[in-house]
Formats: structure tokens, C-alpha cells, sequence
């Protein structure tokens, strides 16, 4: 994971800055919901100015599940937030805190349960993409439809904004594909299903530039049978396979 925790990012240095915590934000650390309700629905609180930190009320919230191995997400204030509009989240915050509710899967159900609340309590392109990203990296494909399901546009996955690969203190352990910021096959045929016909013909596009990059001494069979399944998908796609992309592409069928 990345070394400058607590530093703001890029995206959180174009919002509004604070040297200390504003009163929203020490709700949060509280874990006073109803205040924090309170606050939200008045003028008074802005949701995504970040303090001296780097950090917004959202990232604070989420960043509670750090504080002790006990500790967990507060949901409801996470909820509140997003209903009313949060847009900023560090990327490191999301990064660290799923890889967290990660490692807590065999107990918890944490990791599900944020998934539905981003799923259905935000229309952020930024807090969906950065979800998008980290639940490719964790390999749920269940959430990964859910948070489509609910209108996440697929072409996120591509936008350079979202690329969480520079919050890795080293490669060792990473996957191939998010190595070489490649959709694996399973997920590619995912955002295929999800694609409405404003963006199909640009996903179709985006997923076999991809496969197109794949290296076959990577694949298990599980994947190659992925891989398979994706090649047939796109061959009765409306997205035709020019004779250098069939080519390529032989290794698969």
C-alpha cells in the first residue's frame, strides 16, 4: 500500500481546505449520527472540505474500520453522507479500507454491506469508480454487478482518475491483470451485460483492446475457460473482429 497516508491527494487539494476539524467532521469521529444528520440537512456544513490532513468527513468515516481491529465501518453515517451529496474520497482511504473489510470477510459481512449503500446512496462518478476499481482488485464479481445494476458505468474502469496501482508499496502479490490495468475476462463480461446502447459499442471496444494485451502464461484454466466464454460473447457482438484482431485472438477459442 501506498506510504503518504494522510497526505491529501491530488483530488482532495481541489476542495476546499480547513487547518482543524470542522464540526461535521467531529461528529464523525464521534460516531454521533444524528447530529451528523443534522448537520448535513443545514447550510452550515459543507461535506467535502478536507481538514489539514487531507481527510473529508467521508474519509474519516471510513477510516474508523482502521482504529482497531474491532473497529467497523459506521454505516449509517456513512449512508448520511452520501445521501447528502459527498463527491471527495481519497483514493487511499478506499484503497486501504477495503483491503481491510477484505481480510475481515470470513467474520463480517462489512465489506457486502458498503457495497449495497455505495451501490444504491450515491450518484458519485468519483466514490463509483474508486469502488469500481477496488472491487475488481478484491475479485467480487457479486458486488461488482451489484454496484452495475444500480447504473455504474462500466467505462469508469478505464479513466485514469480511478487507477489505484500507485497506492502499492511494491508489486509483489498483485495481480496480473491489475498489474498491467487489464479487465479480466469474468469482470469483462460483466460490463458487457451492463452496457445500455449509449455506451455498449465503446465498452465492446475497450474489452477487446484488452484482450487483444492478454498473455496466455498467465491464464489458469479457469480463466481460459472466462476467456472462452468472453470470445464467444464478442463474436456475437455487434463489435467485428477485424482478420490482425482474429488472429491474435486464436489462443482463446
Amino acid at each position: 500500500m501506498g506510504n503518504n497516508y494522510g497526505l491529501p491527494t491530488k483530488q482532495q487539494k481541489q476542495c476546499n481546505t480547513t487547518p482543524r476539524e470542522t464540526a461535521l467532521m467531529g461528529a464523525v469521529l464521534q460516531n454521533e449520527v444524528n447530529q451528523v444528520k443534522r448537520l448535513v440537512k443545514s447550510s452550515k456544513a459543507d461535506i467535502d472540505v478536507v481538514n489539514s490532513d487531507g481527510n473529508t468527513a467521508l474519509d474519516l468515516a471510513l477510516l474508523t474500520v482502521m482504529s482497531s481491529e474491532a473497529s467497523t465501518v459506521p454505516i449509517d453515517i456513512v449512508k448520511v453522507l452520501l445521501r447528502g451529496g459527498a463527491d471527495k474520497l481519497s483514493h487511499q482511504t478506499l484503497f486501504k479500507t477495503i483491503g481491510v473489510l477484505i481480510i475481515k470477510e470470513q467474520t463480517s459481512n462489512e465489506l457486502s454491506v458498503l457495497s449495497q449503500v455505495i451501490s444504491e446512496h450515491t450518484r458519485s462518478q468519483t466514490i463509483r469508480g474508486l469502488f469500481l476499481q477496488c472491487l475488481v482488485r478484491g475479485e467480487r464479481p457479486d458486488l461488482i454487478e451489484q454496484l452495475l445494476a444500480k447504473g455504474c458505468n462500466p467505462l469508469l474502469f478505464w479513466e485514469d482518475q480511478y487507477n489505484l496501482l500507485d497506492q502499492y508499496d511494491t508489486m509483489v502479490g498483485v495481480s496480473y491483470f491489475e498489474r498491467e490495468r487489464l479487465v479480466p475476462p469474468d469482470v469483462a463480461l460483466l460490463f458487457i451485460k451492463a452496457a445500455t446502447n449509449k455506451n455498449k459499442s465503446t465498452v465492446l471496444q475497450k474489452v477487446v483492446s484488452d484482450m487483444l494485451k492478454y498473455d496466455r502464461g498467465f491464464f489458469t484454466e479457469e480463466r481460459m475457460d472466462q476467456a472462452r466464454e468472453l470470445y464467444s460473447v464478442i463474436k456475437k457482438s455487434s463489435h467485428e473482429l477485424g482478420p490482425s484482431e482474429e488472429e491474435k485472438l486464436s489462443w482463446i477459442k
